[in-house]
């Protein structure tokens, strides 16, 4: 989803280059579509909030998760478990990294919303001062062949849909946790060092 929205950004920037400020902008080169187009742009930032939200959820089932195999691990040394314990690390560490992962893409998307959110704001400033304008004075010299406004924000928007889904399954697949056939053969030297570090705590406690 942050993928899509840097491209959405990047589409709109490229073509708001005909558009260098609002004074420029007369209600002619607006397109005849422009209040449905903007209406669009802002079905996009309820679409960017509402994955926002999704990828939190995500990310505090996992944040629980790992809090669960923690304990877990920490049962199995108690009890003298190594092979539990170690397919139990291996697990939770594992879990850490598609949460740093998916804290990573939830730090991306919202940098690319706020970028979406300011563009659009920016596009409705342009379009109330030209809707403003007392007369539809004719493009200025050199603007004949230009987009308007409206073919900008389309053309945009049409270019992401392609890609969409491709970039929702993309980021789908990425937050499938890992399978693997033997856990416990998984385990590598960081794994040793917690199982380690836990039986030392543990053993404190005692």
């Amino acid at each position: 989803m942050a993928d899509l929205l840097k491209k959405l950004n990047t589409l709109m920037k490229a073509g708001l280059h005909d558009f260098p400020g609002s004074v420029s902008v007369t209600p002619g080169r607006l397109g005849k579509n422009i209040d449905s187009e903007i209406k669009a742009m802002h079905e996009r930032i309820r679409d960017a909030a509402a994955y926002e939200e999704n990828m939190r959820q995500k990310i505090a089932a996992l944040e629980a998760e790992i809090t669960r195999l923690d304990e877990i691990a920490d049962a199995a040394v108690e009890r003298g478990d190594d092979v539990a314990a170690r397919s139990l690390i291996a697990e939770l560490r594992r879990s850490e990294q598609r949460l740093a992962m998916l804290q990573g893409d939830l730090y991306q998307h919202q940098a690319a919303a706020s970028e979406l959110v300011e563009r659009v704001e920016q596009l409705e400033a342009m379009i109330d001062a030209a809707k403003r304008s007392q007369a539809d004075v004719p493009p200025a010299e050199g603007a004949a062949g230009l987009p308007s406004l409206s073919d900008v924000l389309r053309r945009a928007r049409e270019t992401i849909t392609g890609i969409g889904e491709q970039i929702q399954a993309a980021d789908e697949v990425r937050s499938q946790p890992e399978q693997t056939s033997d856990p416990a053969a998984q385990t590598h030297a960081s794994d040793e060092d917690d199982l380690e570090r836990r039986r030392q705590r543990l053993a404190k406690k005692d």
